[in-house]
């Protein structure tokens, strides 16, 4: 008989990244990969030290392509730095959907986040740089702007949006622009509404929830367009002298 064809790490996590691309991190088996690589199932624990070890491996691999992909589109594009990191982000959840669910929509609570931390960390200190915003400010204004982008990138996954991000249209650049003005605003504009609706009506608290969303959308978008228009308001309440392109 002929001895068993021995694999690398590298090339049995190959396998299981071109598994998990096609049916998803769930059908990452000791069987799968062998058949992908026509070969016993016992040549992986020749190779790892059991089955978690080697879905950690798969997890790091593929935590390698999206930063090698964020680093390459990042450097591509016209856009400036920070709107191309969520850009890219949207983008490999489209392109990459089962990669990106097994990054970012796995269950991490029991993980260590260090790693998360250092890369917020960079995100945030360009907005402090860019913006002249405190580190608390610009770390807030990091968490709801990638609130945004992680939504968006999950219905790109669920197929909703594909049509949409195919091209920039003029929503999406409004709000890029108006992005800032609209997180200095809706704070108070959200608390004036909650106030007066509760002060003023007797709504049970699932509808009057709703109203305060809807209504505080609406103001939030027409006070900060009234304010990025006038130059002097403009520079009291955001510190912005002129408006700037995305």
């Amino acid at each position: 008989m002929p001895p068993a064809c021995r694999f690398t790490r590298e090339q049995i996590v190959a396998a299981a990244l071109a598994i998990t691309r096609e049916r998803g991190f769930d059908a990452v088996t000791a069987r799968a990969i062998a058949d992908t690589l026509h070969s016993s199932s016992k040549v992986i624990f020749s190779a790892f030290s059991g089955m978690d070890d080697l879905l950690a491996a798969t997890i790091d691999a593929a935590d390698a392509q999206y930063r090698a992909y964020s680093a390459d589109f990042v450097r591509d594009s016209a856009d400036p730095p920070y709107k191309a990191v969520g850009t890219a982000y949207i983008r490999f959840a489209q392109n990459e959907p089962n990669l990106f669910h097994l990054l970012y929509m796995r269950d991490r609570r029991r993980e260590d986040h260090s790693g998360d931390a250092e890369n917020i960390a960079v995100l945030v200190d360009f907005l402090m740089a860019k913006l002249s915003l405190t580190r608390e400010d610009a770390t807030l204004l990091h968490i709801e702007m990638w609130a945004y982008v992680h939504g968006i990138a999950v219905l790109a996954i669920l197929g909703n949006a594909r049509h949409y991000l195919h091209q920039e249209r003029a929503v999406s650049r409004f709000f890029t622009q108006r992005s800032y003005a609209l997180y200095v605003v809706h704070y108070p504009v959200l608390l004036l509404t909650a106030s007066l609706l509760t002060e003023r009506t007797t709504l049970p608290a699932a509808l009057m929830y709703l109203l305060t969303l809807v209504i505080g959308f609406g103001a939030t978008l027409g006070l900060s367009e009234v304010i990025c228009r006038i130059p002097g308001i403009r520079y009291l309440v955001l510190g912005i002298r002129k408006e700037k392109k995305a």
